[in-house]
């Protein structure tokens, strides 16, 4: 697990190459806090790599790495699970250096080719690649978008870089804020795919590998396209045509045997390795199929709140306990909140506030002193229908369309009128999981349900966070996602089957893994989620609908393996997720900061939104309504971006003069 960063600069405009990787690689220290390497070419290529150690932690591992031939040069970021049966596949003749997957993946390169190479890896990876004779620059990214890549065109000059803020050692950096993927990050709290923040700039797209040759470096600001190796619609597709049959059991005995190898290849390490445990179901699994494996005993740990409805702590000690993991958690304070809120524009390399990310990010720093590696269950609802949305929204709407179109009307205007006291005293009052557990969150997503025109146009308002991009980013279209264009999604036997395929494509990649991955980078920690093998993706496209999402409820045959491994009130407990008490906060312990994140001089310093919807918007704040949260948040998460970005630039531009 590393950063991975340089630059193709055919026309030699950056004085000091060499330099300007230094300072990449510099940048990328929190990714790979072990090492640092250099690879210049004097026909303009270079690479930087920041080394976190996991397999083979001697030098035999540093990168850049050359193939023997040295053919290929290769700064990669992150893990390749099945390297050593790619090792036995090449066969013997081979004079191994070391033991890391670095070294594989160069080897297969030199006998198959780069192309033919990436179906083969199993795993998770961001790889940057320049082969010598023909002079083409390689960039690949992972089937399920789990490692970070992004490319694009600066001053004549192609750059690519795991995370944005590498990118401020390029001469005159940043370029122009995209104000179409702004807006866009207003719906959805992140930058959706393939736009970044930075016009020009865009996210290598999960599954695919992009060829860069002397013709297309030629060719000064345009990006080639991209070839595909695996895409989620295809195998989709193809699990639809090769349907599992056979009783429950018999497919949850499936399932177990797929997950159990994934949790196991996922436990190759020369470091110690953890588990997230939040007590749910989709963790409890990675954790008990991982005490099966393991050859000594986990280390399992969770991070939780004093309002009891957001606390997972208790369920996941229960977890624990059942599985006999030696177990930490640790109880999130109001100033803990403060410190992780503070650090947002520094850790997110763009605009990003799912609030999850607070304690995504205090669990990963008190994690890192204890182990380099975790798994995860990211992936499980996914995969599996873990979100009540994708069968309550389309319900909804399938009922609303017998009634006349001003009585729709009608009814969402009349669901919108109350305020979000009103709805939690409703939620209260009716009975469990009705409205879930913020029911005014469950009352707008009706609302944006039922005003849908069509039934294609559902998972875009119905993943819509908030609907004040028009005010915010005034005059500007958003940029439009997959969820724009859901016809391009596959139709296949259910519309829960559709919209589950395109949270796997927008949702998890954009968000969840975005989530996660600058989490734990941000302190050197790497998170492998066996969930998103992708035999585990393929075999979950292949059960039956009734047995991911049915009348019986959601992740059917996960459940029933969670049965033969969980104890019994973590299969009953309810979705959580993992939600913070973001209202409270707002107008609490982070008031102050809001405060200053939202105020008119801040506004004015970023540049991002109209001054006075902002103004608006701060108004509000002690209201105490979730929506005016969260709202809230994405702009103050959006100024603190811009103004660390900002204080990147000006570093590199002092530490240039000096």
């Amino acid at each position: 697990m590393c950063g991975v960063a340089g630059f193709l600069d055919p026309r030699g405009t950056i004085s000091d190459p060499r330099s300007t990787l230094a300072r990449m690689a510099a940048l990328s220290r929190h990714r790979g806090p072990d090492a640092f390497g250099l690879h210049w070419e004097g026909d303009g290529l270079g690479l930087a790599h920041a080394r976190l150690a996991i397999l083979d932690r001697s030098p035999t591992g540093a990168q850049p790495m050359e193939s023997p031939q040295k053919r290929f040069v290769i700064a990669y970021n992150g893990e390749i699970y099945n390297h050593l049966e790619l090792r036995r596949e090449l066969g013997d003749g081979i004079a191994w250096r070391g033991t890391s997957d670095t070294e594989t993946i160069l080897a297969c390169f030199e006998r198959w080719g780069v192309a033919a190479t990436l179906p083969k890896l199993r795993g998770m990876f961001a790889i940057a690649a320049w082969e010598r004779g023909p002079r083409v620059l390689w960039l690949a990214r992972d089937p399920l978008g789990k490692k970070p890549l992004s490319m694009g065109w600066h001053g004549g000059v192609l750059a690519f870089a795991s995370e944005l803020h590498a990118l401020a050692a390029l001469p005159s950096w940043p370029p122009p804020i995209d104000r179409q993927a702004l807006a866009a990050y207003v719906r959805y709290q992140c930058v959706p795919s393939p736009r970044t923040i930075h016009q020009g700039f865009v996210k290598v797209a999960p599954g695919s590998l992009v060829r860069i040759g002397p013709d297309d470096a030629a060719r000064i600001g345009t990006l080639p396209s991209a070839s595909v190796f695996w895409d989620p619609r295809h195998v989709a597709v193809e699990g639809e045509r090769h349907r599992l049959s056979g009783t429950g059991d018999e497919l949850t005995a499936i399932l177990e045997s797929a997950l159990r190898s994934a949790v196991s290849s996922r436990l190759l390490s020369d470091v110690p390795v953890g588990a997230f445990l939040s007590g749910g179901i989709d963790s409890g699994v990675v954790t008990a199929l991982m005490s099966r494996v393991a050859t000594s005993r986990v280390r399992t740990f969770s991070i939780g709140f004093a309002q009891s409805e957001y606390d997972e702590r208790p369920l996941a000690r229960l977890v624990a306990d059942h599985l006999g993991t030696e177990h930490s958690d640790w109880l999130v304070g109001p100033n803990d909140a403060l410190d992780a809120a503070m650090d947002i524009g520094a850790v997110w390399d763009e605009p990003f506030a799912d609030s999850s990310a607070i304690p995504s990010l205090l669990l990963a720093r008190a994690v890192r002193s204890e182990v380099s590696v975790v798994l995860t269950g990211d992936g499980g609802d996914e995969l599996f229908g873990g979100y009540q949305r994708y069968q309550h929204a389309y319900r909804l709407w399938r009922r609303a369309q017998s009634l006349p179109g001003p009585v729709r009307r009608a009814l969402v205007a009349a669901l919108g009128a109350p305020p979000a006291e009103f709805w939690r005293l409703v939620g209260a009052i009716l009975p469990d999981r009705t409205l879930g557990a913020h029911p005014a969150r469950a009352v707008r997503r009706g609302r944006q349900a039922l005003a849908a025109h069509s039934a294609d146009a559902l998972p875009r308002s119905v993943m819509s966070v908030s609907e004040d991009g028009p005010a915010l980013v005034p005059g500007v279209d958003e940029a439009p996602t997959l969820l724009d264009h859901f016809d391009a999604v596959p139709k296949l036997d259910t519309f829960e089957a559709r919209f589950m395929l395109a949270d796997l494509m927008t949702y998890l990649p954009d968000d969840l893994l975005v989530k996660v991955d600058r989490a734990c980078m941000s302190v050197g920690l790497e998170a492998r989620c066996p969930m998103l093998d992708r035999d585990v993706v393929a075999l979950s496209m292949r059960m039956p609908p009734h047995e991911r999402l049915g009348r019986g409820g959601t992740k059917l045959v996960l459940r029933r393996l969670a049965r033969n491994l969980l104890p019994e009130p973590v299969l009953r407990a309810p979705k959580r997720g993992f939600a913070v008490p973001l209202a409270g906060w707002m107008s609490g312990p982070l008031r102050h900061w809001a405060g200053d994140m939202l105020s008119d001089a801040t506004t004015s310093r970023c540049g991002l939104f109209d001054a006075r919807a902002v103004r608006s918007i701060a108004a509000r704040l002690d209201t105490r309504e979730p929506d005016v949260a969260n709202i809230a948040w994405t702009i103050a998460s959006a100024h603190s971006w811009a103004i660390h970005s900002r204080r990147l630039v000006r570093t590199q531009t002092d530490t240039l003069r000096t």
